[in-house]
């Protein structure tokens, strides 16, 4: 991971996306309270697929990414922490609720492996890490599988769907910023290269 100083607009912007954070894990807790009546009763769990399934595992989703919200509020170069996060939530969707289901799992996902790559995560071996992360999120959406052939092939839909609307929407923004950037900085026009230039000149051209 690459290290990166951070400008205080920068630091400003992470912080409110941790306040906004903050705000709904409060709410998924207060939901997850008001749904099993201020209790969390927890059953019986035999197995792992149990625990997956129970009101104890979304609890401990919600209080780590909680915790972890008001770290990087507090310490803001620490964004690390939101990939995470973003990887608690999408595991947990794609191999529990299913993409069918929830779609915000595949986009969680993706907001996970966009963090890494801002990090510099992908920089060295780049191409084995992106055939890896590719392939463990199509072995992931393969588990909902178990659901039904129906849910699995609305999951992979619901997977590339989102993932070319995100790309193609990221490709569009970031070569119409380019553009506004070529074209601001086309008219800065260094009149020092021409010292024959009066000054009245040079206000003129200005």
């Amino acid at each position: 991971m690459r290290e990166i100083t951070y400008s205080k607009s920068a630091k400003q912007l992470i912080r409110f996306f941790c306040i906004n954070g903050i705000i709904v894990e409060l709410l998924c807790i207060l939901r997850l309270f008001l749904r099993t009546g201020f209790t969390l009763e927890i059953p019986e769990i035999q197995n792992i697929f149990d625990f997956f399934n129970s009101d104890l595992n979304v609890a401990i989703v919600d209080f780590i990414s909680l915790v972890l919200f008001v770290i990087v509020l507090i310490v803001p170069k620490r964004i690390v922490l939101f990939a995470i996060i973003s990887f608690l939530y999408s595991f947990k969707i794609i191999l529990i609720d299913t993409l069918a289901v929830n779609p915000l799992g595949q986009l969680l996902y993706l907001m996970g492996v966009s963090c890494l790559l801002y990090l510099g995560f992908f920089k060295y071996h780049r191409i084995f890490k992106i055939v890896f992360s590719v392939v463990f999120n199509m072995l992931l959406i393969a588990h909902s599988a178990v659901h039904g052939v129906e849910v699995l092939v609305q999951s992979y839909i619901v997977s590339f769907g989102y993932g070319l609307v995100l790309l193609v929407t990221l490709f569009f923004c970031t070569n119409f910023l380019k553009l506004i950037h070529v074209k601001r900085t086309a008219r800065i026009w260094d009149l020092s290269q021409y010292p024959n230039l009066t000054q009245r000149d040079k206000e003129w051209l200005k």
